[in-house]
C-alpha cells in the first residue's frame, strides 16, 4: 500500500504542476507516479530488495509487470518516453532541452515530432495530460482490488482555493 498511496501522491503532484505550468516538475512528477505504480504492481511478485535492483528505469520495471500482467492495456510508447525524464533531476545531463504539450501523445509523436529536425527531436520532451491519465488509469486498476481501492481526487473546492483564492497559484498564465 506504500508504494500506491505515493503513486497516487505523485499523480496529483503532475496534474497539480501542469495545471501551474511547472513543465519540469511536471515531468519528473509523471517519472514519480509511472514508477511508483509499476512498483505497487509488482510489490505482489518482487521484494522490495528486488525491486530496488530495478531501480528507477520504467522501462525495466514496465518489462517486468506487463510480463506479469499480459492483460495489462497501457500505451508502452508513453511508458518509454517518460522514462527518459528520469535525467532531468541533473540539469546538467538532462537531454532534454525543450517541452511539447499536445492533446495526444499520438499526435505529439506522429504530427509534430517529425516536424522536428531529426537533430532536436531526441532533446525534446512530450507531455499529453489525457494520456498520462490513460496510463495511470490502466495500472491502478490492474492492481489487485485497483478499481476499488480508495482514490484521492482533487475536488472543485481545491481547484477553487488553488486557482482563485490563492495568490501564488494560476489556473493561466498572469498578464
Amino acid at each position: 500500500m506504500g508504494f500506491l498511496f505515493r503513486a497516487d501522491e505523485f499523480y496529483i503532484l503532475t496534474r497539480y504542476c501542469n495545471r501551474a505550468f511547472f513543465y519540469y516538475l511536471t515531468f519528473r512528477m509523471a517519472h514519480h507516479t509511472i514508477e511508483f505504480y509499476l512498483k505497487a504492481g509488482l510489490s505482489a511478485y518482487l521484494s522490495v530488495k528486488e525491486m530496488k535492483g530495478l531501480g528507477h528505469n520504467l522501462n525495466k520495471l514496465w518489462k517486468e509487470y506487463s510480463a506479469r500482467r499480459p492483460e495489462l492495456n497501457a500505451d508502452a510508447r508513453v511508458i518509454s518516453h517518460i522514462n527518459g525524464f528520469e535525467t532531468m533531476r541533473y540539469p546538467g545531463e538532462s537531454r532534454f532541452v525543450g517541452t511539447l504539450w499536445g492533446p495526444s501523445y499520438g499526435e505529439l509523436f506522429s504530427e509534430i515530432l517529425p516536424k522536428i529536425s531529426k537533430g532536436a527531436r531526441d532533446s525534446v520532451a512530450c507531455f499529453s495530460l489525457t494520456d498520462f491519465d490513460k496510463v495511470v488509469r490502466a495500472l491502478r486498476t490492474s492492481l489487485p482490488d485497483g478499481d476499488r481501492l480508495p482514490f484521492m481526487a482533487v475536488t472543485d473546492d481545491a481547484q477553487t482555493y488553488l486557482y482563485s483564492e490563492n495568490r501564488y497559484f494560476f489556473k493561466e498564465r498572469p498578464i
